[in-house]
């Protein structure tokens, strides 16, 4: 029998309070991937710990909503099939992550390119909180 994996993203995993986005813009730390930039704040000791992603992609960039559309769905997609490790780093250590990626392209990339890029942010925000619980 073929087990299913969970890999839902909720309401919850959405950054939506423009007081928590403010915070993240203030504090994050930026990375440029190439193709967007990524903004991560680590938030430790809260007690639900929690991973909450926001997406922007800037009418400057893409003057179309429908094309703005279908690359905010590729990088929340290649995002819910890719973030569970983090998440579950985040809850057992007590963190609240927020993660932001802002599109620095004019033109819409293919889904593997968008991927690829998710796939090594996350992998790299992972590793560096998981050497700051490892070496408090």
């Amino acid at each position: 029998m073929v087990t299913k994996n969970n890999f839902s993203f909720n309401r919850k995993s959405i950054l939506r309070l423009k007081s928590e986005i403010q915070e993240l813009f203030d504090n994050a730390e930026r990375i440029d991937y190439g193709d967007f930039k990524v903004l991560c704040y680590p938030k430790n000791n809260i007690s639900p710990g929690i991973f909450q992603v926001f997406i922007s992609v800037p009418k400057k960039r893409l003057n179309k909503a429908t094309d703005r559309n279908v690359v905010k769905r590729r990088i929340r997609e290649s995002i819910r099939l890719n973030y569970q490790d983090l998440e579950l780093l985040c809850i057992n250590n007590s963190i609240r992550l927020f993660y932001g990626v802002i599109w620095n392209r004019d033109y819409i990339c293919e889904y593997k390119l968008i991927e690829q890029n998710i796939v090594l942010s996350l992998q790299d925000i992972y590793n560096k909180i998981y050497e700051k619980t490892q070496n408090p």
